[in-house]
């Protein structure tokens, strides 16, 4: 296949020489792909206008030896009125940088791809809940790429997390809970997890996102809600995020 077209999203743009541009490209059917534009960095290209981080595009491609040359782009929606608020900015370019890691090369992620415009269009059309949106789309991103959080039990011993009792989120690759028996409550006092943390995480893991625009919360429990998320994305990345410090430095 030399030639084909699909939508897709701008994840990532890396300057080459020559005003050219190697962009990450999630594509609906042929999953994420890292592409040529050559030439897109010069003032009167036809091409350049549109490849902005966020943008959905339809994108026509030549496959070369090593990257697909992109040699049509056709605008869909480039997301003004998100991008025109520094908030939202950092926001949803953290989830495509998040997305940018999670993603493996042309494997089709259609059912995420089609959530991800689920998510944009309800980010969108409310001016609340967005961080509660944000922690929902982060557990489906785990859950779809098979780090589904053990919510339920300890990862360690398998035994139940009992109400009331002491519970550290879980580091290193994994996405989780560790009971009190396997660290010193005292030691981890800044890292124990409640149990409001554990049901809010069970709600945005099962409610479809247009539930979610109606939660009530309160910001002290988003940020602790946060923390955890970080924590096990990081860890299962293994590396710190430069969009979190962004994104962070923004809040």
């Amino acid at each position: 296949m030399k030639s084909f077209s699909d939508i897709g999203f701008v994840l990532k743009i890396y300057e080459l020489p020559e005003a050219s541009k190697l962009i990450s490209v999630w594509c609906k059917r042929f999953g994420k792909k890292m592409t040529i534009a050559k030439g897109a960095g010069k003032i009167l290209s036809r091409k350049g206008g549109s490849l902005d981080l966020l943008n959905l595009a339809k994108f026509s491609f030549h496959q070369g030896k090593t990257y697909a040359l992109i040699t049509e782009v056709e605008l869909q929606n480039d997301y003004h009125t998100l991008k025109e608020d520094l908030k939202n900015i950092s926001n949803v370019f953290y989830l495509l940088d998040i997305l940018n890691h999670f993603l493996p090369e042309e494997e089709t992620t259609s059912a995420l791809f089609d959530e991800f415009l689920n998510f944009l269009e309800l980010y969108l059309i409310t001016q609340q809940n967005h961080e509660l949106l944000i922690a929902a789309f982060e557990l489906k991103i785990l859950s779809y790429f098979g780090f589904e959080p053990f919510l339920e039990k300890c990862l360690h011993c398998q035994k139940p997390l009992q109400p009331d009792t002491p519970r550290i989120a879980a580091t290193a690759g994994q996405a989780g809970y560790l009971c009190y028996k396997h660290f010193s409550p005292k030691e981890f006092q800044q890292f124990l997890v409640n149990d409001t943390i554990i049901k809010l995480q069970k709600y945005l893991n099962t409610e479809p996102l247009t539930q979610i625009l109606n939660f009530a919360y309160d910001a002290k429990l988003w940020r602790r809600l946060r923390n955890v998320h970080k924590t096990w994305i990081e860890g299962i990345l293994e590396q710190h995020l430069k969009s979190n410090v962004f994104k962070d430095q923004i809040k």
